[in-house]
């Protein structure tokens, strides 16, 4: 019944908008923020990378995401943006609002611990921890 309520009231429309842009976003960010430092990763890809094409497909990923992204939230989908917005713009807030993020680095005694619970997986330069 809410089912059939949500599809003939016009909010179907917006909670797949708010899906589509959610998805794309989750994919669309990773690449930016890959592609942005990719100097620093470079010299350690696989064997299965795109070369020197990489800058042009990774500009073109950014690019349709962005598209979709404004077409999704176009009207008749407007409160779909509205939704987008709501959702974001208080969560960049608490963001700004804590202030700057530090990440500790794995310390060797948390490496040993996790070596005495499971030694077979924890493996630290190739070798295991006794």
């Amino acid at each position: 019944m809410a089912f059939a309520a949500m599809v003939y009231s016009g909010a179907y429309s917006v909670v797949i908008s708010i899906s589509v842009v959610g998805f794309y976003l989750s994919y669309g960010i990773p690449i930016y923020l890959g592609w942005r430092k990719k100097s620093a990763w470079i010299a350690s890809r696989g064997p299965w990378h795109l070369g020197n094409f990489s800058n042009a497909i990774n500009l073109l990923a950014i690019l349709w995401t962005v598209f979709i992204c404004l077409i999704m939230v176009m009207p008749p989908n407007t409160r779909a943006g509205w939704g987008i917005v709501a959702v974001i713009a208080p969560l960049y807030g608490l963001h700004l609002l804590h202030g700057k993020y530090t990440i500790r680095e794995d310390s060797f005694e948390t490496s040993k611990a996790a070596a005495a619970i499971a030694p077979e997986v924890v493996m630290i330069e190739g070798t295991k921890l006794n």
